[in-house]
């Protein structure tokens, strides 16, 4: 989701004009991706970070060194697809040594970026999947309302529960109706009668 807040921070940075990462007060506990150089579209710098992933090994969770793209690092692109991102805020700036294209993240990526699986099969109880990407209820309604989109809900109910789209309710929501017993957003949480005796 974008953030305005990030973004700010990320314009604060780039018009520094310094290409070194930031750390430290309001950038404490962020991710950050840093590009410079001559290109002005942001979606090729973006390609660039996710690039690194022709060089990221998911087994070692290492970046393969020697690699014969040359990257020197795979962080840019496991900061990109971190599961556990949930905000950013880009900028850019001209300065006189290229274009400064700064990205801050609500937080650093773990380690692995994320847990493999089909897409989308680790949506939230909100989320609907599109083009393998997990969205919220707003943007399901934007891509379907506005833009004529095919959303789907994927969301995988355990424990024989039942999967409910609820559409139009501002937004849209995907979720698990459980059986009695169950509970939480895939059913799987199993509910125990606890009884305290004095």
């Amino acid at each position: 989701t974008w953030n305005t807040r990030l973004e700010g921070l990320a314009q604060a940075a780039a018009n520094r004009c310094v290409f070194e990462h930031n750390y430290g007060g309001d950038y404490s506990g962020l991710g950050e991706n840093l590009y410079l150089g001559f290109r002005t579209n942001v979606s090729d710098m973006i390609t660039l970070f996710y690039m690194e992933h022709l060089a990221y090994n998911f087994s070692s969770h290492q970046c393969n060194r020697p690699n014969v793209f040359n990257f020197p690092s795979c962080g840019h692109y496991t900061q990109v697809v971190g599961s556990s991102v949930k905000e950013v805020g880009c900028a850019i700036a001209s300065c006189s040594t290229g274009n400064l294209f700064v990205c801050e993240y609500d937080r650093t990526a773990p380690s692995p970026p994320y847990v493999a699986g089909p897409p989308c099969s680790a949506c939230s109880g909100t989320s609907f999947c599109y083009e393998g990407l997990c969205i919220n209820g707003s943007m399901r309604d934007d891509l379907v309302n506005n833009q004529n989109k095919t959303v789907t809900c994927s969301l995988v109910c355990k424990n024989c529960g039942t999967r409910v789209e609820l559409v139009g309710m501002n937004p849209s929501i995907c979720m698990c109706n459980c059986q009695s017993g169950y509970s939480g957003q895939d059913c799987s949480s199993e509910m125990r009668e606890n009884v305290l005796q004095y």
